[in-house]
């Protein structure tokens, strides 16, 4: 079972990536894509890591238009998964590129194989993924993987919500949706 850790104020710090041309993957086992059958697991073991239940608003983010989601698996665990979403431009015919996250994934090597295939699912696009600044393992991850850090970003709330286990979460849902 995961436990949550006791999170920092500095740990609502987040640094926001985008990877241009990003690297392109490996082959990969136990990786595959998130299907509805799956989804049970996949919030409970989002719950572990984010300290929040919300099926809701994770069914629709994982199975939106324009989304692709994988996970990991060994022997029927849920090691991690990742989502992939384009991203809407403000500016019309403005490059829109794709956004990352949520991320979450028990190690480095189970975060990179999620990485790598979530980058390859796109077509040449830049790559954005907001990143909480207390994890290094996953600052190196980005750095190795050609990701180039464009700012750093604040993340603000109104209320004091449950720990989240940070070393395990490589990228979160959104810009504007720091605790879901």
């Amino acid at each position: 079972s995961t436990h949550c850790i006791s999170s920092a104020a500095s740990d609502v710090y987040k640094r926001q990536y985008v990877a241009e041309t990003p690297c392109i993957p490996t082959a990969v086992q136990n990786i595959r894509e998130i299907k509805v059958s799956d989804f049970e697991c996949i919030a409970h073991f989002d719950k572990q890591i984010s300290g929040y239940e919300r099926k809701n608003f994770l069914y629709d983010w994982i199975f939106k238009l324009g989304t692709s989601a994988f996970m990991v698996v060994n022997d029927n665990e849920v090691l991690g998964y990742g989502v992939i979403s384009d991203r809407v431009s403000p500016s019309p015919g403005e490059n829109t590129g794709c956004r990352i996250g949520p991320l979450y994934a028990i190690s480095n090597d189970v975060a990179k194989l999620l990485l790598e295939h979530l980058i390859a699912s796109v077509s040449s696009r830049p790559i954005l993924i907001d990143a909480p600044e207390s994890n290094q393992a996953c600052t190196q991850l980005l750095a190795a993987l050609d990701f180039n850090k464009v700012c750093d970003l604040v993340s603000m709330r109104d209320e004091v919500g449950p720990a989240e286990n940070l070393e395990k979460v490589y990228g979160k849902s959104s810009l504007a949706l720091y605790s879901v």
